[in-house]
């Protein structure tokens, strides 16, 4: 068991720059003797910045980096920046020159020149080189060879932000639901108001922190060479683990009044404790050049598992840190991911009771999510002669709705047989995003997001335009279009509505 003294903890500043101090140790012990260089001017640098809502690839690449640090420089703190300007951002300007800056800067940097920098995005039009910050610094940084386990995390985590296909229980994509999340810390009582509040970027830090390092452990220790499996991955080993920490998670926290609560709760525990390592969703995978998955395989031609999943970590956390901090820890995962939850049931349930008749426009409708519309596209026959109407659900989501995104694609994958496009406007980010139904083409879907750019720019471009494409490594076009995101706020709005995409979906018809 990983042990945090009254002392240590003290001497750190607190519990949570106690466990980001002793994850960077781990991490360093594993590192052992692999030779690195740090970059030059490292006795000018005194913070570390990444973008707002940063990934799992940044987080492994900042403990990483940290954990090479001189002590002094080990809890130097983290910033979660937003850019307001391509190239006269002020703040970037005055901070950039002493920090260490990971995820942006590749394409924009707001004027500023960093004093170390490891991002992977490139400008429109040129080859990515790395699939990730992670990789980027390991190849920068080491100079002799890493090792394999610390290797074989890392790799996982390249993989998934070039290629996707993270499963739903993966670390990376419950990072997603901390950053969305404000925890309830009291309810509302007689002339007194609830308190709630949102993590900060060293509190999430410490958390994904925790959970990396544990994961590092795990693989070091816990792999069996006559399987060639990690004792970990036995359901034997987690199940239990992980149905006593919801159970306990389930009857502190102050969510449980919530009438979509049980619900939410029931759900993720369902499939928490039916993720099943078996299943083609765990493996990492590409996309092969007809559009299926196809399992990514080692050196031994043998699939390989994703191992930073939830219901593993579940159980390494409270062994290592301990039942009291290890349930600390792993509670604000759940209770992000049933907030997550319970606002997809509240989106889900009202597109239902408004959106009834798929024969009609729905020009506007005032919802308790925010306003809806449905938009039905002119209809045409397609190969097998058949008529097809696609339709565009446009939502103006409210400011204290997160995750409606899910929602709204869920909803027109049962509906309208996701055959159709989902507009979302975000009021908390002022940003939109644009996503196809699965059952849109790969070419329909390319057309699209090109006209869109022809008529609103690039966000990439300078000056920047409106909308950012989100390409894989193979160069394949993601689901979703980007009208900015959280931070990158000097994108300039886009003016589309659901209106004005009919009209584009239906000029792209008329001319295929």
């Amino acid at each position: 068991m990983i042990k945090l003294t009254p002392d240590y903890i003290k001497d750190a500043g607190g519990l949570l720059p106690a466990l980001t101090l002793r994850s960077a140790s781990i991490v360093r012990e594993i590192i052992g003797n692999t030779k690195y260089n740090l970059p030059q001017n490292i006795d000018k640098l005194n913070r570390i910045i990444t973008h707002k809502n940063p990934h799992l690839d940044e987080y492994m690449a900042i403990l990483i980096f940290r954990a090479v640090l001189p002590p002094d420089k080990q809890l130097i703190p983290l910033e979660e920046m937003v850019l307001s300007s391509t190239n006269n951002d002020q703040v970037a300007k005055a901070t950039w020159p002493s920090s260490a800056v990971f995820g942006m800067g590749g394409v924009h940097t707001g004027g500023a020149k960093p004093l170390i920098m490891y991002d992977e995005h490139v400008k429109s039009g040129q080859k990515k080189k790395n699939g990730s910050a992670t990789s980027l610094m390991l190849h920068k940084l080491f100079v002799s060879n890493i090792p394999i386990q610390l290797l074989q995390l890392c790799e996982e985590v390249d993989h998934i932000d070039a290629f996707g296909g993270a499963h739903y229980k993966h670390l990376g994509i419950y990072i997603k639901d901390l950053h969305d999340v404000h925890i309830l810390l009291k309810k509302a009582e007689i002339k007194q108001p609830s308190i709630v509040e949102s993590m900060s970027p060293s509190w999430k830090e410490a958390l994904i922190n925790a959970c990396i390092a544990t994961l590092l452990i795990s693989i070091v220790e816990k792999f069996n060479p006559k399987t060639e499996n990690y004792l970990f991955t036995r359901k034997t080993y987690w199940e239990n683990c992980l149905r006593d920490s919801l159970e306990i998670y389930a009857k502190n926290t102050l969510l449980n009044g919530n009438p979509n609560f049980r619900e939410s709760f029931n759900e993720v525990k369902k499939r928490s404790l039916g993720y099943n390592w078996m299943r083609d969703d765990t493996y990492l995978t590409k996309r092969s050049t007809d559009g299926k998955k196809v399992k990514e395989l080692d050196r031994n031609n043998k699939p390989i598992q994703q191992l930073a999943v939830m219901p593993y970590i579940a159980a390494i956390c409270q062994e290592y840190w301990g039942p009291v901090l290890g349930q600390i820890i792993l509670s604000h995962f759940w209770e992000a991911r049933i907030t997550r939850q319970m606002t997809f049931l509240r989106v889900r349930n009202a597109l239902e009771k408004e959106l009834k008749d798929f024969s009609k426009n729905y020009p506007f409708i005032n919802s308790e999510v925010g306003n809806i519309s449905l938009h039905l596209c002119n209809s045409f026959t397609v190969l097998d002669g058949s008529l097809q109407t696609p339709v565009v659900i446009e939502v103006n989501a409210r400011p204290d709705i997160i995750n409606a995104k899910s929602a709204i694609d869920d909803f027109l994958a049962s509906y309208c047989h996701g055959y159709g496009y989902a507009l979302l406007h975000q009021q908390n980010t002022g940003t939109k995003v644009l996503t196809k139904g699965k059952n849109i083409t790969y070419d329909e879907w390319v057309k699209l997001c090109d006209l869109l750019i022809d008529i609103e720019g690039n966000s990439d471009e300078k000056p920047a335009g409106c909308w950012h494409k989100i390409e894989n490594m193979e160069g394949k076009l993601e689901s979703f279009l980007l009208n900015g995101n959280a931070a990158h706020q000097y994108v300039p709005k886009s003016s589309i509505t659901g209106e004005g995409l009919k009209a584009l979906i239906d000029r792209i018809h008329e001319e295929m």
